[in-house]
């Protein structure tokens, strides 16, 4: 995945907004997972919408 598609889905609430830890941006595996387990029991899909397969 290259970096311009993850800051998109950053942007797009797809991923949640990383951390910057010294020189380097990264994300808590916890903050992701929870994220997208909610995106997951909300019933709504902002990728698929995203691709125009809702």
């Amino acid at each position: 995945m290259s970096e311009s598609t993850v800051d998109a889905y950053v942007k797009r609430g797809l991923l949640p907004e990383p951390f910057k830890w010294g020189g380097s941006v990264r994300w808590s595996w916890a903050d992701v997972s929870a994220h997208l387990t909610a995106q997951a029991s909300s019933g709504d899909d902002p990728f698929m919408a995203g691709v125009g397969n809702v």
